[in-house]
């Protein structure tokens, strides 16, 4: 069991969690405020769904990965060793916690190396779905998703965390369309939701010690550190159109919101959970403002079905921050593109944190399938820690 662990751990460093963006997104350079593609509008821009056609989301799973991706085959190596030949340890004449110690130190030793030679991992794993649905249609909008992930983030040998939890968020929006003249239309909208961390397991240390909590954890679990986080957030927008050709959109994020955390301890013999108690804390606000774009193309004789350009700011707060620690405001500018071809295969580019995105999409009736691979920077200047990440979803929506 505890060699079990061990193999665990280390695929938990080998995959990594991201924010909870669908993979269309990821691959256009990241949510644009006018962008009224798909049942995420909701996610976008509570106005823009006055403009957005009817999306049904029935089922979705997705699973993504960040990190140095070039680096896992040096971790996986001694983890593909160690299953092959579990089996034979246990008829060779050595003793088993000699041999499983043995084994632990060897994979120990790679993501040490893989520190070292990185100055520092973020990496895990995420999963969306398969309870990820919703609908939007006259303007009103609903999205229900849950997330499974495995985070690891360890800047140096001498100390690191690891958190695996679930994550769950029904949200409610409506957009209103008010038109303005015969070429000029402006919706507002609103947006609400509850928002939960429903479990979330927290280890921190150095590597070995990281590495012999999760060890533990097949002999004792009365003192993992276990937390659950449950919320509110409501956010409001804004999105002018004319003559549906060009689109412009803000939307303020978190305009109200509240958490409260609290620890669950495993060792009671009654678990009570009451949210009274937590620590109270608020979600930081945001404003988001982008331009997009909708490209005339009668000209390829339908051969693309449509072309479509965003750029946006993913929150221009940052321009009037004081804090001179913070991030590089130039680091919230994305932007990207889709063309559509043959309302069949999407294909997609974008720029996101100043790193290049790209992704594809292929659609057959209710069955689409994405992927998305781009950049993401995890300091506060660009190209100071450049991380790649890599996603891919199935779902099935209209």
């Amino acid at each position: 069991m505890k060699r079990l662990f061990t193999v665990l751990l280390c695929f938990t460093i080998l995959l990594s969690a991201f924010a909870q963006e669908d993979v269309r997104s990821m691959g256009i350079g990241g949510y644009h405020v006018t962008d009224t593609g798909d049942i995420y509008t909701l996610l976008k821009n509570p106005a823009s769904l006055a403009f957005a056609d009817k999306h049904n989301l029935w089922l979705n799973f997705q699973i993504g990965a960040n990190g140095p991706l070039e680096k896992y085959v040096e971790i996986g190596y001694p983890i593909i060793d160690e299953l092959m030949n579990s089996s034979n340890d246990e008829t060779q004449d050595e003793q088993p916690d000699e041999t499983t110690d043995s084994e632990s130190m060897k994979i120990e030793q790679e993501i040490i190396n893989i520190v070292k030679e990185n100055n520092g991992l973020a990496t895990g794993l995420n999963m969306v779905g398969p309870l990820n649905f919703g609908f939007s249609k006259n303007g009103f909008g609903f999205l229900f998703t849950e997330e499974i992930f495995v985070d690891a983030n360890i800047p140096s040998i001498s100390g690191g965390s690891l958190n695996v939890g679930l994550d769950a968020s029904l949200l409610l929006g409506y957009g209103h369309k008010i038109k303005l003249g015969k070429n000029h239309n402006l919706s507002i909208g609103v947006s609400g939701g509850v928002i939960s961390r429903a479990v979330n397991v927290g280890i921190t240390g150095s590597i070995t010690e990281i590495i012999d909590t999760v060890n533990a954890l097949s002999e004792n679990i009365e003192n993992l550190p276990v937390t659950s986080m449950l919320g509110y957030t409501v956010n409001a927008g804004l999105h002018y159109n004319f003559a549906n050709f060009i689109s412009v959109g803000a939307t303020y994020n978190n305009i109200l919101s509240t958490t409260q955390t609290i620890d669950i301890p495993l060792n009671e013999e009654e678990l009570q959970i009451d949210f009274s108690k937590g620590l109270k804390s608020k979600l930081e606000p945001s404003l988001a403002v982008g331009v997009g774009i909708k490209i005339p193309t009668k000209f390829t004789l339908g051969i693309i079905s449509s072309w479509t350009a965003y750029i946006d700011h993913e929150n221009v707060l940052d321009l009037f921050a004081k804090d001179q620690l913070g991030k590089n405001p130039i680091l919230g500018l994305n932007a990207g593109t889709e063309v559509v071809l043959l309302k069949f295969v999407s294909l997609r580019a974008g720029i996101n944190e100043s790193y290049l995105s790209a992704g594809v999409g292929l659609r057959l009736w209710a069955l689409n399938i994405d992927a998305a691979i781009y950049g993401s920077e995890l300091g506060i200047e660009p190209g100071a820690k450049p991380n790649l990440n890599a996603a891919f979803s199935i779902s099935f929506k209209r």
